[in-house]
């Protein structure tokens, strides 16, 4: 396939951070994140299964990430997610769960596998029997996924024989560009799908627009 769809590296991206495949009917719904100033990373958000994911890359672990994309998911579902009508007309608003994480493609190994928002506040003297209020990001070390010396075979994606992208999704059962057909290939291997993928984030993310 000479290129992949949004919803396609998407989809990669979800196999990527959470090791399981969507299938393909699974309904995929991607936000627009405003570039705000005022914060220093333009995340990649998405709702699968009623979950919004949060991916953002970092070459430097910010400690902050935490904070910065519980300003950002918290927006997209005033804004873009719930419907404030219903919930003013007396409908309960829709539990969402949020998940996020950091893709580190930074040298080395990432100090942390997480970071957390209590990490970076002080609670107040006297409210210890108070809950305290938390945002985890789990942190991703691109270099392992995407130079392991024994990788494994994505299932979400077969290689075709086009020269720019050998990635077709399981949707298709032809490229649409060279022909190949899926039942004469093998699945792609996760650690070239995913080494596309952060290559078409980082692009993207060069140019000011998430995927």
């Amino acid at each position: 396939m000479a290129t992949l769809s949004q919803v396609e590296l998407h989809k990669a991206l979800y196999e990527l951070i959470t090791g399981v495949a969507l299938a393909n009917d699974a309904k995929i719904t991607i936000y627009d994140v405003k570039d705000e100033p005022c914060l220093p990373i333009t995340p990649t958000v998405f709702m699968v299964d009623g979950i919004l994911y949060a991916v953002a890359i970092q070459e430097e672990l910010d400690r902050f990430l935490p904070l910065h994309l519980f300003t950002i998911t918290t927006d997209i579902m005033i804004h873009q997610v719930v419907d404030r009508v219903a919930v003013m007309m007396g409908k309960p608003m829709p539990f969402i769960s949020v998940r996020c994480y950091a893709l580190y493609t930074g040298e080395g190994q990432p100090e942390n596998n997480t970071l957390r928002l209590s990490d970076v506040t002080a609670r107040i003297p006297g409210d210890e029997e108070l809950g305290v209020f938390e945002v985890v990001v789990k942190v991703i070390d691109t270099d392992f996924h995407c130079n392991s010396p024994a990788p494994s075979l994505s299932e979400g994606f077969w290689d075709c024989n086009c020269e720019e992208s050998q990635f077709c999704p399981n949707s298709l059962n032809e490229c649409l560009d060279c022909g190949a057909k899926r039942e004469n290939m093998p699945n792609s291997r996760k650690n070239e799908l995913y080494g596309y993928l952060i290559s078409k984030i980082e692009a993207f993310r060069n140019t000011g627009i998430t995927i």
